[in-house]
């Protein structure tokens, strides 16, 4: 009995640490162990947290919680959009619109509900719930509010409107080329007179451009004839150059935004401004 009993005790005691204590690394059938699977959403965790992008709200052994965004306060904005058109209506009243001093008040808050509403529809949580399975592969179920759409309206949305602004203005200036309105004269109209618009200095820089023997042999002026103002023609041919110059610039302006719109549609990098659709979490 004593020898059975001393080598039940030699037997115990050469059994190894190693296949008492769980193993660490991942079995054969490719089974994590738990600390592994711990370590494996930890890094995930913190690569999609980090720099702020995410907040973690729960932290569990095998899942986690982060939360993007921050939700759309209506109450504040409710009581944001009653003082801008009481604020509002108040100075135009005091500016002296009269019976009018509404209109900027509904203009006004127009524009902070369409303000408003582009938050409502654009904000939000977004809910991410991270979870880990035995393999160690990390199951990602979003849920609520895409954060990132916010980003995504505005790169869409401020463009768009520059171009249709800038198209408006393109269209306008065109024709006014085209079919040249009557110019804006500043010059009182006067019997038997084609005098239309006097510019500053004018009369100086047309004396000073005249030779002066041609002065003493020249004929006098009639009584009517402003030679210091431009005529309806010369008006007409100065306001072309100008909207020449100003079509340019809003050809441009429409040109540049079409050009982003498509680069931001197309899923193309504008410096460093990212396309749409394209998440911070997939970098």
């Amino acid at each position: 009995m004593a020898g059975g009993e001393n080598r039940s005790k030699s037997s115990a005691s050469a059994v190894p640490v190693e296949a008492v204590t769980p193993p660490v690394m991942p079995a054969v059938d490719g089974v994590l162990a738990p600390e592994e699977r711990k370590k494996v959403l930890d890094r995930t965790v913190f690569e999609l947290s980090r720099e702020f992008r995410a907040e973690v709200r729960s932290r569990h052994d095998f899942d986690a919680l982060l939360i993007r965004g921050r939700p759309v306060t209506h109450r504040l904005h409710f009581i944001v959009l009653v003082l801008v058109v009481a604020i509002t209506a108040a100075l135009g009243r005091g500016i002296g619109f009269g019976d009018a001093f509404l209109a900027p008040a509904v203009l006004a808050g127009g524009g902070y509900g369409l303000f408003w509403l582009a938050l409502t529809m654009t904000g939000g949580e977004e809910r991410e719930r991270l979870s880990v399975d035995a393999g160690g592969k990390i199951v990602s179920v979003k849920s609520g509010r895409d954060v990132e759409a916010r980003g995504d309206f505005l790169r869409v949305a401020i463009p768009t409107a520059i171009l249709i602004w800038s198209g408006y203005l393109a269209f306008g200036l065109a024709r006014d080329l085209v079919f040249a309105p009557h110019p804006n004269c500043n010059v009182p109209a006067q019997p038997g007179s084609d005098a239309c618009l006097r510019l500053p200095n004018l009369g100086a820089l047309m004396r000073a451009a005249a030779p002066s023997a041609s002065a003493s042999v020249a004929p006098a002026a009639s009584p009517a004839a402003d030679t210091s103002a431009l005529t309806v023609s010369q008006a007409q041919t100065v306001e072309r150059v100008v909207r020449g110059f100003q079509l340019l610039f809003a050809g441009g302006a429409a040109i540049a935004s079409a050009w982003f719109i498509r680069r931001m549609l197309t899923g193309r990098w504008v410096a460093a401004i990212r396309p749409v659709h394209h998440r911070l979490s997939d970098e």
